[in-house]
């Protein structure tokens, strides 16, 4: 027996599935920035090559969730007849059956971006200072091979 859905559950059922599919590559990616940090805690030499890799890893696969999550919302727009202007209204607006979990989803989402979005751009921020640490000690060195400067081990 096949068993029908009205369009507006669908709908909410799919906005659902991509925040939920969101979460979880957020969960991931806070999780990698973390270990991210815990390589340049470390002192790990690879660590700027590994974190460049892994940031546009996750600004891909972010991009791919928002996008699925926007295109999500639209649709739900559409079957629940609504222009709402924020996700706070969108969930109002949602089949009460599934609002509460609407809501959660977003806050969850939120939550995890505002960690990832702190935790990213500290790593940003210990790439560009390893960068130029290690750019300033080839020059050095550099100058030093060429009887330029005295090099000294510091």
């Amino acid at each position: 027996m096949v068993e029908f859905v009205d369009r507006s559950s669908q709908a909410a059922a799919d906005l659902l599935g991509a925040l939920d599919r969101e979460t979880e590559a957020l969960d991931l990616v806070v999780l990698r920035s973390r270990t991210l940090m815990l390589l340049h805690a470390t002192g790990s030499i690879d660590f700027v090559g590994r974190a460049s890799s892994e940031l546009d890893q996750a600004s891909v696969l972010l991009d791919r969730c928002s996008i699925e999550r926007s295109n999500a919302i639209d649709a739900a727009k559409v079957e629940w007849d609504v222009e709402p202007q924020t996700a706070s209204e969108l969930v109002a607006t949602a089949p009460a059956e599934v609002s509460s979990l609407i809501g959660e989803r977003f806050d969850r989402a939120r939550d995890l971006l505002d960690e990832y979005m702190a935790v990213s751009e500290t790593i940003k921020e210990l790439v560009a200072t390893r960068s130029e640490s290690v750019a300033r000690r080839r020059s050095e060195l550099e100058r030093a091979q060429r009887g330029e400067v005295t090099y000294r081990a510091r």
